[in-house]
Parts: C-alpha cells; sequence; structure tokens
C-alpha cells in the first residue's frame, strides 16, 4: 500500500503526553491505511490508529496481525479476518483516546 494521508494535523510526541497518549516510538512505523487512516507498527501489532474522518481521532491500541495482512482473533473461538479498515475501526481501543473537531 502506498496511500498518502493528507493530514492537516498530528500530535507531537510532546502534545501526546498531555493528553495520555502514548509517545510514538523509534522502531514503530507509520503505515496509510486509507486517505483518512493511519495506522503505526510495533513489528506485527498495531499500536496506534489515527482517523482523520470527522476531525482528529488518535488512539492506543494493542491489535496482533498475521504480516499486517490478517487481523488476529482476541479469542480462541475467534476467526482471523482479512485487515481493512471497516473492521480496523470496529476493534476498540486498549488505551487513551483523544479527539478534536475541525468543523464549527
Amino acid at each position: 500500500m502506498n496511500l498518502s494521508v493528507d493530514s492537516p494535523y498530528e500530535l507531537s510526541n510532546k502534545q501526546r503526553k498531555y493528553f495520555g497518549l502514548l509517545p510514538i516510538e523509534n522502531g514503530w512505523e507509520k503505515l496509510p491505511l486509507s486517505p483518512k487512516v493511519t495506522a503505526y507498527f510495533d513489528r506485527n501489532r498495531i499500536v496506534k490508529i489515527i482517523n482523520y474522518d470527522w476531525g482528529y481521532l488518535e488512539y492506543d491500541t494493542i491489535i496482533d496481525t498475521i504480516d499486517r495482512v490478517f487481523l488476529l482473533p482476541k479469542t480462541s473461538r475467534g476467526k482471523q479476518q482479512k485487515l481493512s479498515v471497516s473492521k480496523l475501526l470496529k476493534i476498540k481501543g486498549a488505551g487513551i483516546q483523544f479527539s478534536g473537531s475541525f468543523h464549527g
């Protein structure tokens, strides 16, 4: 995937600290999943999601994947699913969330 995200804004690590969000670590890789959704990966684990759909929404999460292609189930009864933005956004975060609107 080689999508560019036209982000009007992204918090800095200094700003994240004030909102209780995890800072972006040096080893994390930023991967645009769509023009409005970006994920940060720590190896094959999604650790942060940024959604620009209705403003700015950033949240920390822990979502394990297989080679960044398939989402692993949370329980032994679940099935792995192909990674898509719609499936990813249905999964609740595992930490702090910050949102702000640019609409008046």
